[in-house]
């Protein structure tokens, strides 16, 4: 009788290949099989706790960039179209240099990501 319970792991591959995770295969065998049923579950449990580790901090990311976004609408950078690439700031008067550009918008993006950072202390970004 070894059609049915492969019968039941084929509908149990079909259920979480279209993403029911909640599915189980039910067999009541001490054999290969049950062991293979056994394993298929288990994989699947642990299918859906990372599935719902990524929503999760899929949901965290999108509300720090809602919250990000928020902030940088009520206190946005100056822009300032008269001035070398509109920002402020003396790296930008009279030309400053390529070197004090490049610090300028890293310091920005850093404090801009990472409040109460600066380049000295966090990654340095490559323009």
């Amino acid at each position: 009788m070894v059609h049915i319970p492969i019968k039941k792991l084929t509908e149990g591959t079909r259920e979480v290949a279209n993403l029911n995770l909640d599915y189980r295969v039910k067999l009541n065998s001490r054999d290969e099989l049950g062991d293979l049923a056994e394993s298929f579950n288990e994989m699947t449990s642990r299918l859906k706790a990372a599935d719902e580790s990524i929503k999760s901090w899929s949901a965290q990311l999108e509300e720090k960039v809602r919250e990000k976004t928020e902030e940088t609408q009520r206190n946005p950078i100056p822009f300032n179209p008269h001035r070398k690439n509109g920002f402020p700031g003396k790296a930008f008067r009279n030309g400053g240099s390529r070197d004090q550009q490049s610090s300028f918008r890293n310091s920005h993006l850093c404090e801009a990501f990472h409040p109460g950072t600066s380049v000295m202390n966090s990654v340095v970004l490559k323009p």
